[in-house]
C-alpha cells in the first residue's frame, strides 16, 4: 500500500499534528484520524517518528494481536451504510471551494470597532458546493453521511455502532473486515490484507 492511499486515513490540519501524516512505530506504518487507525507493516522497523501518546502506542500493539484472532468478523463491503447522502456535497465525495465575497475569506466583518462572524459564510470564511474539486472532508469522500450503519454492538448497556463513513473508507482496503468486543474500552477491531486497525464506535444517536 502506498503512502499516498494510507494517507487518506489521516487527519486533516489537527492540532496533534502526528496525526496529520502516516507514522513509523516499530514495525508498523500508521496512519489515524483519532476515529479510525489503520497500520501496515514497514519494511524496516524505525522509531517513533513523533511522540506518541501511550494509549495509542498501547492500540496499535492490541489491535495487531486482535487482527490475528479467529472470532466472528464482518466483511466491510457487506455492512449495510446509512442511506443518507452527505450534505455538503450531496453524495458527490467531492466538493468545489470559493472564497467568500462578503468577508473576502476573513470569516467575520469588521462593522466599527467590533468584528461579527460572516453570516453568509458562518465564519468559515468559503463557500462549498457539490463539485470535482477537492475531497469533501465532511465524508472524507465517501459520500455518505456520518450516521450509525447496520455494525452494532453494546458498551456498557449502550447501544453503538460503525460509523457508516468509516465503514466506506474500510471498504477500499482489500478484504477488510471488522470485529466487535477484541479491544478494550469496546473498540472496533479491523483487519485487512496486509495491515490490521482499530475503529471508535459511534453512539446510536451520531455521537462519536
Amino acid at each position: 500500500m502506498s503512502l499516498e492511499i494510507l494517507a487518506q486515513f489521516c487527519g486533516r490540519d489537527d492540532l496533534r499534528g502526528w496525526m496529520n501524516a502516516p507514522f513509523s512505530f516499530d514495525q508498523f506504518t500508521v496512519a489515524t484520524d483519532g476515529r479510525l487507525l489503520i497500520a501496515i507493516s514497514s519494511e524496516s522497523p524505525t522509531a517513533p517518528t513523533a511522540e506518541l501518546p501511550g494509549k495509542v502506542l498501547q492500540l496499535i500493539g492490541d489491535a495487531h494481536t486482535a487482527s490475528s484472532i479467529s472470532d466472528e468478523w464482518r466483511r466491510a463491503d457487506a455492512i449495510k451504510l446509512s442511506e443518507v447522502k452527505c450534505f455538503r456535497c450531496d453524495g458527490a465525495g467531492s466538493v468545489t471551494t470559493t472564497t467568500c465575497d462578503d468577508c473576502d475569506g476573513e470569516g467575520f466583518i469588521e462593522h466599527g470597532r467590533h468584528e461579527y462572524e460572516c453570516k453568509s459564510c458562518d465564519g468559515e470564511g468559503r463557500h462549498t458546493e457539490p463539485g470535482d474539486g477537492e475531497t469533501c472532508g465532511h465524508c472524507k469522500g465517501t459520500g455518505v453521511e456520518a450516521l450509525p450503519s447496520d455494525f452494532h454492538l453494546t458498551i456498557e448497556g449502550r447501544a453503538h455502532s460503525a460509523n457508516s463513513v468509516y465503514v466506506a473508507m474500510l471498504r477500499k482496503l482489500p478484504n477488510a473486515e471488522l470485529c466487535a468486543g477484541l479491544l478494550d474500552g469496546g473498540v472496533i477491531a479491523v483487519r485487512f490484507d496486509g495491515g490490521f486497525g482499530a475503529l471508535m464506535p459511534m453512539r446510536n444517536n451520531g455521537a462519536a
